[in-house]
């Protein structure tokens, strides 16, 4: 894609990165080969949508960029309801950022900082019910995150290839190393600081410290104090193999693990906690933004590991895990293959704003040419007025929620009950009905250019 390619409007971007923190959009951001600040103002947002977007291109692929206003799955969930209306045709959504993680996944690997989860699977630990003797997740298939669609499960699978998984690791690390030279990136990776503590160990004072000295108490100066200045105690590390016999400047090669990822409005900080959710979930890391964005698109959460989600976290390893995740999306995007769409959906869109009027004036031109073109659109809009003077906007904004892939991904947790109770008839009504919801939203984006109106239908 030359560098004049964009495409002419919001409807044509096909994939979209979504960060909770400026550190993370940074290293996105910087990862771009380009970015468009000019668009904005031309592409312009739906009526309602409270993001901001960046625009531009990694490597083939034109790329919108989104900054949560916040943590928090309640804050993505708002951001992808407004991302859905302005970009109805977005395919792919990665969310990129940092992790805590689960310093050994269920087959015993080890996992170090400033290695990389990409979820196979994501659990909700938050949502459920909380009994006098614990906390229950909702786990039904109408209240747990959906499977991923087929489209994410081949590359998934792809990737568990031999072959193909030592060539995506190779690139990450190819994209990283050219991204650690950009200006902007925190350069330094902290080798020598990566420490893991016994899981028993907490940070907290061991000595001088009523509050600190109870079982299950740790005192507010220590929940803030690094481990230098609490002097937690080295003969409490855990052997990191990985880290064995490198130098402190280069370090290992990082990794990248396939997994499931638990989320919840929560900063995990305690190691026994963790444990106990990777063997009960067999959860390798922990993050807080999945749950809102994962039923409503396509998405593949892509996370560093900054920490080992302990008592014993800091910050200092967060730039350098935000870089990693960014150079694996990079790679994750060279090797995803965009849908064919007909050459008329996108034209030469010069940065000149000039030459960018100019094409309006002709593109209105051509529309009073096709005003039978026009007539869908206008039928599809008056309907959608019509229907949203019925009801509340409170219960309109809900309408304009759910879209057709949250409702094909809920069709599809049915369809994987009924595979698992061998329901053979009505599993085929499903499919049946899959199918023709498929051929409705191609049928209504070609007449109105946009899937809009089906959230309504």
């Amino acid at each position: 894609m030359e560098s004049q390619d964009r495409p002419r409007d919001r409807n044509r971007f096909e994939i979209a990165i979504i960060c909770a923190l400026a550190l993370e959009a940074n290293a996105v951001l910087c990862s771009l080969d380009e970015i468009w600040h000019d668009a904005p103002p031309i592409y312009g947002r739906a009526p309602g949508d409270q993001n901001h977007y960046v625009f531009g291109r990694s490597g083939r692929h034109p790329v919108v960029v989104l900054t949560l206003a916040g943590m928090g799955n309640v804050q993505s969930a708002g951001a992808a309801a407004s991302l859905n209306m302005s970009f109805g045709s977005i395919q792919l959504v990665l969310l990129v950022g940092i992790c805590g993680a689960v310093p050994f996944g269920p087959g015993g690997q080890e996992i170090i900082l400033g290695d990389v989860i990409v979820s196979e699977v994501l659990v909700r630990l938050d949502f459920g019910r909380q009994y006098p003797t614990g906390f229950k997740r909702k786990d039904t298939i109408l209240d747990a995150p959906g499977k991923p669609n087929e489209e994410i499960l081949s590359l998934l699978q792809r990737w568990k290839s031999q072959l193909m998984a030592q060539q995506l690791h190779i690139n990450m690390m190819q994209h990283l190393t050219t991204l650690m030279q950009h200006p902007q990136i925190e350069t330094e990776n902290h080798i020598s600081l990566d420490q893991l503590f016994a899981p028993e160990y907490i940070h907290r004072h061991h000595i001088g410290c009523t509050e600190c000295s109870l079982a299950d108490s740790v005192c507010d100066i220590a929940l803030n104090a690094s481990c230098e200045e609490l002097g937690c105690d080295q003969n409490m590390l855990v052997y990191r193999a990985r880290r064995s016999g490198c130098d402190t400047r280069n370090g290992p090669s990082q990794q990248i693990h396939l997994g499931s990822i638990g989320t919840a409005d929560m900063v995990m900080k305690s190691a026994q906690h963790r444990d106990e959710l990777a063997a009960s979930e067999g959860i390798i890391a922990f993050e807080m933004e999945g749950a809102g964005v994962w039923d409503k698109f396509n998405c593949l959460i892509v996370k560093g590991v900054c920490d080992y989600a302990d008592s014993h976290k800091n910050k200092k390893w967060q730039g350098y895990a935000a870089a990693v995740a960014a150079a694996t999306a990079k790679e994750i995007l060279e090797q995803y293959v965009s849908h064919d769409i007909a050459a008329s959906l996108t034209s030469r869109f010069p940065s000149s704003r000039q030459v960018f009027l100019a094409q309006s004036a002709d593109a209105e031109s051509q529309e009073v040419q096709d005003t039978n073109d026009l007539v869908p659109r206008e039928i599809f809009d008056k309907i959608a007025r019509d229907f949203k003077r019925k009801f509340p906007p409170e219960q309109v904004e809900d309408f304009q929620s759910t879209d057709l892939l949250i409702f094909r991904k809920a069709l599809k947790r049915l369809q994987d009950e009924q595979q698992r109770t061998r329901e053979l008839r009505n599993l085929r009504r499903i499919e049946l009905f899959m199918q023709r919801i498929d051929a409705l939203g191609r049928f209504v984006q070609h007449l109105s250019g946009s899937q809009e109106i089906l959230c309504l239908i």
